[in-house]
């Protein structure tokens, strides 16, 4: 969850060290020198955007983020939450990595990376929500689910000071450093969640049957499916 919304917020703060002025120019393609005194607090590229295409890249995200989130359910308690999850946050991991390239092709292919975050990521609640109620017994579901969801303010609260402090440095080309780090980091958690997290207690190769059976008895494990 910390990654799910470091995607979603990162824009917000981002967006400032990519344009640095407002411009009336709407053709969403011109990349516009950035040496000049006016620009030198966020070095790299600049994007000759308007309010109007700010504010659509802004939303964009969104467009997609409530299109999924009730077939996901669906899907998820029909075929396990695990690989459903996995892969959305993979999508957004990939995407955040060519946003960068996608911004200086044209606002376009920027947007479009923005909406497929969304369409990939509406699916994480749902989806968590089939593994708390197969894996959290039911007297710990409201303190788990609490720790887990908290992340996603955590993640908030970590991307925007992050993202500042990147935009007014060289690393990585100022900006572009913070796509790059996200989507790095959402691989290597996919490949940790891939080898580490298991969709029921009755799947898992390695739990103490005294566990499963814990978790069974206080209404976990797949026969929640029913």
């Amino acid at each position: 969850f910390n990654l799910v919304y470091a995607y979603k917020t990162v824009l917000s703060m981002s967006i400032i060290a990519m344009t640095n002025k407002t411009h009336s120019n709407s053709s969403g393609t011109q990349c516009i020198d950035s040496g000049s005194e006016e620009d030198k607090p966020f070095p790299g590229h600049k994007f000759d955007w308007d309010d109007q295409i700010k504010s659509q890249l802004l939303s964009s995200f969104f467009y997609g983020y409530i299109l999924t989130q009730i077939p996901a359910g669906i899907l998820a308690t029909k075929y396990g939450g695990k690989w459903i999850y996995g892969i959305s946050i993979l999508v957004a991991a990939v995407l955040s990595i060519v946003s960068p390239f996608a911004a200086k092709a044209d606002y376009r292919w920027f947007m479009a990376t923005r909406i497929g975050q969304g369409l990939a990521e509406g699916v994480v609640f749902p989806c968590m929500n089939t593994l708390i109620s197969q894996w959290m017994p039911k007297m710990e579901r409201t303190r788990g689910t609490t720790i887990i969801q908290t992340g996603s303010m955590i993640g908030t609260v970590i991307t925007l000071p992050l993202t500042a402090l990147l935009s007014k440095s060289d690393f990585m080309g100022s900006w572009e450093a913070t796509f790059y780090l996200l989507g790095i980091a959402g691989v290597i958690w996919f490949v940790l969640w891939a080898f580490l997290v298991y969709e029921s207690p009755e799947t898992h190769p390695f739990i103490a049957q005294s566990e499963v059976d814990y978790i069974l008895a206080n209404d976990g494990g797949l026969k929640v499916k029913e």
